[in-house]
Parts: C-alpha cells; sequence; structure tokens
C-alpha cells in the first residue's frame, strides 16, 4: 500500500501491474508476477525494496534479468509438461 502512495513514476506503475494482471486474469493469459518474485527474493536475502535487482528504479540488472529468464524458463516448461501428457 505504501508504493501505490508514492509520489512519482513508482505509483503509477503500481497502478498500471494491477491493470495487467486484470488483463491476464480476464484472458487467461499466463502471468509472471515479478513484484512478488523480487519482494521474496529480496525478503530471502534480508533486504528491501529491489535493492539487489533493480538499476535505475525501474530496470532490473543482471541479477534480476535472471531471476526473471528462470521463472520465464520454469513457466515454459511447466506448459510443455502439461502438453506432452
Amino acid at each position: 500500500l505504501a508504493r501505490e502512495h508514492m509520489i512519482g513514476n513508482l505509483g503509477s506503475r503500481v497502478s498500471i501491474n494491477r491493470v495487467i494482471a486484470r488483463v491476464a486474469a480476464d484472458t487467461g493469459a499466463d502471468l509472471l508476477d515479478i513484484k512478488k518474485m523480487f519482494d521474496d527474493y529480496e525478503r530471502s536475502k534480508g533486504g528491501h525494496f529491489n535493492e539487489h535487482l533493480i538499476l535505475d528504479d525501474c530496470h532490473p540488472n543482471p541479477l534480476g534479468q535472471r531471476l526473471i529468464a528462470m521463472a520465464v524458463a520454469r513457466l515454459l516448461y511447466q506448459k510443455a509438461s502439461n502438453t506432452t501428457d
């Protein structure tokens, strides 16, 4: 909730993310919750607010990109496994 009340681009990005989630739900599209994934990673490392994963308050750094790529690979693997059963 605190993120939503922030001034500047972050608050609007959070609002946009809600719209993206709603569209994915309405259309049945797969959606990776990168915000949750990054938050979970930071908590596991004792960090907060993407301090290890974001370059410029917006774009993932190489570690963040790696986590996203691994999540996409897991999703694709799961989808492929479900279609071959």
